[in-house]
């Protein structure tokens, strides 16, 4: 973390933490990269002054008075947000202490405010002045692990219990659907059950590749499920336009839109994504597809099943859009165990399972 002086008035929109300002004269506390961003754009100078208020630290737990003040500067994905707000709501109950959050202003309105979160909003990146009332800083999660790999390598719920001390498993959140999406969202009724796709994540390496998407769309068709695809980006061919047995919310639904719409869902199979944290959070039957994910990472959720690639090299924990080994795409979903037929069976298997059908 950096504190950085604004040089100028300058606003900025940053996929991460959306749409904000600087005020010139005005010192901020912020992520290192998004410091050395603004001095480089002469919007700001960096200062040696230390962090106004104490970072949150596990040896702080034990002593934490009730009703402290702490705020969490939230930097991580859509699908992390979902674990930050578990994870505040049990902190809350067990330590008494009150939580305000630095973050995007969608990810406040809606993931965590509908999880239940009851805080106040601060905009990215706090000046320095609002940072006084508060006695402690929570800002990297990750660091707080005795290995930052564990986040990744296993459920990040079960990780962040053992640093706070507290069960993050079954302890109640859910995720609350104004009742005007309920009534603009919802569906016809249907005989057909209802199968939610989606092929997208943040990263290349686990999004679902884009010649493989029709092949399994194909595989599901005959199936006479009634299909709903969601996502951020279109799919390389028009089959999801073209084919009546299939919805395309592709691009198209907000974050309450798209929880509206899963909540309908008997099944849903996902890439690991914010669709399927939100899913698994809403208690919908899920079926993840793992290429550089391990299968522990999904492991508080009962709803949730695997499907993972057998690949030599899967899961290597990469999150973004090149392999580790520099190879051009990541081969986890072209693997034998990643076959669509395979996957289609999965899919049966599992609806067969949930409603007590003989699958011969």
């Amino acid at each position: 973390m950096k504190l950085l002086l604004a040089t100028k008035d300058v606003n900025f929109f940053s996929p991460v933490f959306g749409v904000g300002s600087l005020e010139k004269g005005t010192a901020y506390f912020t992520f290192g990269k998004f410091a050395r961003d603004m001095a480089s754009q002469d919007a700001g100078i960096l200062m040696d002054e230390h962090a106004p208020v104490p970072f949150l630290c596990r040896d702080a737990l034990g002593d934490l008075p009730k009703n402290s003040r702490i705020l969490l500067i939230h930097s991580g994905g859509y699908g992390d947000t979902i674990t930050v707000g578990i994870l505040i709501n049990c902190l809350r109950k067990k330590y008494g202490a009150d939580f305000d959050v630095c973050c995007h202003r969608d990810k406040h309105d809606f993931i965590l405010k509908p999880m239940g979160f009851e805080g106040t909003w601060l905009s990215f990146p706090p000046p320095v002045g609002r940072l006084h009332p508060y006695d402690y800083l929570l800002t990297d999660l990750a660091a707080m692990a005795e290995d930052p790999m564990d986040l990744l390598r296993r459920s990040p719920l079960d990780v962040l219990g053992e640093v706070f001390g507290v069960s993050l498993r079954n302890e109640g959140v859910q995720y609350r659907i104004p009742s005007e999406y309920r009534i603009s969202m919802g569906l016809p009724s249907s005989k057909r059950i209802r199968v939610g796709l989606n092929f997208d994540a943040m990263g290349r390496v686990k999004s679902y590749p884009g010649d493989l998407q029709d092949l399994l769309i194909s595989r599901l068709l005959p199936l006479n499920l009634e299909l709903h695809l969601f996502g951020q980006r279109t799919l390389p061919s028009g089959l999801a336009e073209s084919n009546g047995g299939i919805h395309n919310h592709v691009n198209r639904t907000t974050i309450p839109e798209l929880a509206a719409l899963l909540d309908q869902m008997d099944l849903v199979l996902s890439v690991d994504s914010f669709v399927a944290h939100l899913s698994a959070l809403l208690g919908k039957q899920t079926l993840v597809l793992l290429s550089t994910t391990g299968e522990e990472y999904f492991r508080h959720y009962p709803a949730v099943s695997a499907c993972s690639s057998r690949l030599t090299c899967a899961p290597c924990f990469h999150v973004n859009d090149t392999c580790p080994l520099g190879r051009a795409n990541c081969g986890a979903f072209y693997h034998e165990s990643m076959q669509t037929d395979i996957l289609a069976s999965r899919v049966i298997r599992k609806i067969s399972g949930m409603y007590g059908i003989k699958n011969g």
